[in-house]
């Protein structure tokens, strides 16, 4: 079996990983990642990365299913499906790139601390008071004792959807070209004193399924290029190749 080969074209903003269509499904097979490794000296944008592989492994598994189904919005599996060389494109729906990455955090009384920031990824920054404010509004009938301790965090996560050309080869839809984007979701934890005395801690998670929208997105260099994707997965339905652009900017 021929070894995977690896791109890496670092000149440009993405990474392109080509593989031998007819002989891997996954061009992350060969990426591993140890269990014991120590993530004690990583920052969090190495961990991100990992978590990274690790997700796109995880939505290879699922995916070759996604395509040759009959509920599928671009074609039937099987002989009565599309005629040979037919392209399409398939977006897939969000999965997850890892945990929740706490950027930023300070304590102390809340009227010494109310005003100052929070911040994450050079894009986000807010106040300790907004934070602990939504949080105090998740309780009925409660109001936040001010001359004690508060807590206040900024943090984020990571998606990614997946766009991939698709053509109809020997009877089912294959993937020849994937390209990635990525969206980053805003998280608050706070902790603080009731006027009843007791101490609540709540969590909020700003992110697609609670209807709100990212406050960023990195797509890879041709993800909304559709012409770029059906060309070269013309070019790999004919030569055998696979081309993965992943995000690469951190």
């Amino acid at each position: 079996m021929k070894k995977l080969l690896v791109v890496i074209l670092f000149m440009l903003p993405f990474l392109t990983v080509e593989v031998n269509a007819e002989e891997s499904k996954t061009p992350l097979d060969e990426v591993t990642i140890e269990e014991d490794e120590s993530y004690k000296d990583l920052t969090d944008d190495e961990i991100a990365r990992m978590d990274y592989e690790i997700a796109m492994k995880a939505y290879y598994k699922e995916r070759e299913s996604l395509f040759n189904t009959e509920k599928t919005s671009f074609g039937v599996k099987g002989p009565i499906g599309p005629e040979e060389g037919y392209f399409d494109l398939y977006t897939s729906d969000h999965f997850p790139g890892g945990g929740i990455y706490w950027a930023d955090k300070k304590s102390g009384i809340y009227e010494l601390v109310k005003d100052e920031l929070l911040s994450m990824l050079g894009i986000v920054t807010k106040k300790v008071s907004t934070v602990i404010i939504a949080v105090v509004t998740l309780y009925n009938d409660i109001e936040i004792d001010k001359t004690e301790n508060v807590t206040g965090e900024l943090g984020y996560s990571y998606t990614y959807t997946a766009k991939e050309g698709l053509i109809f080869t020997n009877g089912q839809w294959k993937s020849y070209v994937e390209c990635h984007k990525r969206y980053t979701w805003q998280h608050y934890r706070g902790q603080f004193v009731g006027d009843d005395a007791f101490v609540r801690q709540q969590q909020l998670d700003f992110i697609h399924s609670e209807g709100y929208l990212p406050i960023d997105t990195k797509p890879s260099t041709h993800y909304h290029d559709d012409s770029w994707i059906s060309a070269k997965a013309r070019e790999g339905y004919i030569n055998g190749t696979y081309i993965l652009e992943l995000v690469s900017k951190w």
